[in-house]
């Protein structure tokens, strides 16, 4: 029978169990693999489990060490769901691109005048969609505690996009303004920083930071709920 399960920590509030017992009608395992060292995530993902989905902090490192990528991937640098395909072989995928690319199509029907996206984080549910936004023909920004961090990824997606949809980067500070905010960080903002949206998306659904605001609102369970209607179908296909 196979085994899956979902690496990340700390992840003792996950929904991901319930979302894939009923998607499966609790027909496998899957397990919450909680460990503070991505060394040990790997190890029991790779001795005991088919495949695993990829939550916070460790999509970087799972994207790094898979040995083969999927085409989002390969641009964000990020995967949220690995896959054996053989003794020595692990495909990565990011379902978080998919489910942030979903969502804004909704949003642009309610909102079709939106143009602009401004993208909160710089980690990996970050990276999945400012891609996303990019590929929905968006002009993004991106903001982070630290502005090298987001810089650096900005730079990174110019050979993809190219020179004429580089995105801006600011520290998190004063005021967020964009037609779409999409807030991938696992905190409330800092004091003195506001949004100012149409819509905001926020990636964090154990604890929400940002249901208030003048907005329209998006929580972070329609997120989740959609990269898994994209990512368990990969679990089960072979």
């Amino acid at each position: 029978m196979k085994k899956f399960g979902l690496i990340g920590y700390p992840i003792a509030g996950s929904q991901s169990p319930r979302l894939f017992a009923e998607f499966t009608g609790g027909k496998y395992t899957y397990d919450l693999i909680e460990e503070p060292s991505f060394e040990k995530a790997w190890k029991r993902f790779i001795d005991g489990y088919d495949g695993v989905n990829v939550t916070a902090p460790y999509k970087v490192e799972a994207c790094e060490r898979a040995t083969t990528l999927s085409p989002e991937c390969e641009i964000i640098g990020a995967a949220n769901l690995l896959l054996k395909k053989g003794p020595k072989s692990v495909a990565a995928y990011n379902t978080d691109y998919s489910a942030v690319s979903l969502i804004i199509l909704d949003i642009l029907k309610e909102f079709p005048a939106a143009r602009t996206c401004a993208v909160v984080g710089a980690g990996g549910a970050a990276k999945a969609a400012l891609v996303a936004a990019l590929e929905m023909g968006l002009k993004c920004s991106m903001y982070n505690r630290t502005v090298s961090r987001a810089s650096e990824f900005a730079e990174s997606l110019s050979s993809f996009f190219g020179p004429k949809r580089k995105v801006a980067v600011f520290p998190l500070e004063g005021e967020i303004e964009a037609d779409i905010v999409i807030y991938a960080i696992p905190a409330a903002l800092p004091d003195g920083v506001s949004v100012k949206a149409s819509c905001l998306l926020e990636a964090n659904y154990v604890s929400p930071s940002m249901e208030v605001g003048p907005y329209k609102y998006i929580a972070g369970i329609s997120w989740l709920e959609r990269q898994a209607a994209a990512g368990y179908p990969l679990f089960l296909a072979e």
